[in-house]
């Protein structure tokens, strides 16, 4: 599970060195002014990481619109130790 912390921009300013090393253990930083995000800090590799899951996520949802389970369901048929076909 990712790890995500929020700051303020003045904890950003005094502390930038902290929130890299964070960054390098793996946390992504939000960083807040005014309340509101202005910034993210994500560990290199994370955006990559996250396009990659969604393409996933994409592509089993184009797989599951194709399978016709005649009226059952995933868990009906898992339950009944029956297969499609």
């Amino acid at each position: 599970m990712e790890k995500v912390q929020t700051v303020t921009t003045d904890q950003v300013v005094a502390d930038a060195g902290r929130y890299l090393a964070d960054a390098r253990r793996g946390v992504t930083t939000v960083v807040l002014e005014d309340g509101h995000a202005v910034a993210r800090l994500v560990p290199t590799g994370g955006e990559d990481r996250l396009s990659a899951v969604r393409a996933i996520l994409g592509r089993a949802a184009q797989l599951r619109s194709r399978i016709d389970l005649q009226g059952d369901t995933v868990a009906g048929l898992i339950r009944e130790g029956r297969r499609l076909g």
